[in-house]
């Protein structure tokens, strides 16, 4: 298995597959989630971009799993962070370590290009496999996105 930086077209338009797959896992957790998209060029971008890249993992010319990253280095910052936008490998690669490799590919990246950076990302409160995975990895939780729905009576806290 090889893992790298997509470098052609054919290569994003696998990962747009991927991500249409992962919007259709995670709409079973957050009922938010339109199911029904189904992903195109939407990472073709990356390919000219400095300030995007998708690691991926391939076998026999298949991309099997994806990791697109967003660099920021913003005034507001003091460390540029390396954000992950998702990351998700196939069924039939899962518990062999792709996930981690992804993340350790991005890793020795941001060490080569960047003298002091971070990794951040985002996952669902309730995907408590994602949490475990991301901890074991070292990640620890930094913020939280609350979430109201306005169209909703709104529910009394314990407190009041």
């Amino acid at each position: 298995m090889e893992f790298k930086i997509a470098t052609t077209e054919i290569e994003t338009k696998m990962c747009d597959d991927l991500l249409t797959k992962l919007i259709q896992f995670e709409a079973k957790i957050d009922t938010n989630i339109n199911s029904t998209i189904v992903v195109k060029d939407c990472y073709k971008n990356y390919l000219n971009s400095t300030e995007r890249k998708i690691f991926i993992a391939t076998q026999n010319n298949q991309v099997v799993g994806f990791c697109p990253i967003v660099i920021k280095t913003e005034k507001t910052v003091v460390k540029p962070i390396i954000f992950l936008q998702a990351l998700f490998v196939e069924q039939n690669f899962r518990h062999q370590k792709v996930a981690t490799r992804i993340i350790e590919a991005i890793e020795n990246w941001a060490k080569e290009n960047f003298n002091n950076s971070l990794l951040e990302l985002e996952a669902l409160n309730n995907n408590t496999y994602a949490f475990d995975f991301y901890r074991n990895l070292g990640f620890a939780p930094i913020r939280t996105t609350l979430r109201k729905n306005v169209n909703q009576p709104e529910k009394k806290n314990d407190l009041e």
